[in-house]
C-alpha cells in the first residue's frame, strides 16, 4: 500500500514537471521562432541596439 502510494507520488511529480517543462519549452520555442522571423540585425550591430531599435509590434514576453 505504501509503495503504491510512493510510486503514484513519483509518477505525479514527474508527469507534472514534464508537463510544465513541455509548456515552457513550447512557449520558449515559439518566442525564439517569432524573434527569428523578425528583421535580421545588420552585421556589426550589437544585440542590445537591435533589441531597442526594433519596433515591438507584439506584446511578446521578451523578459
Amino acid at each position: 500500500m505504501s509503495t503504491h502510494r510512493i510510486v503514484d507520488g513519483l509518477f505525479y511529480l514527474t508527469s507534472g514537471s514534464l508537463a510544465a517543462f513541455g509548456i515552457g519549452g513550447a512557449v520558449f520555442l515559439l518566442a525564439n521562432f517569432a524573434r527569428n522571423m523578425g528583421p535580421r540585425p545588420r552585421a556589426g550591430t550589437p544585440d542590445s541596439e537591435t533589441v531597442f531599435s526594433r519596433p515591438q509590434t507584439s506584446g511578446s514576453a521578451d523578459s
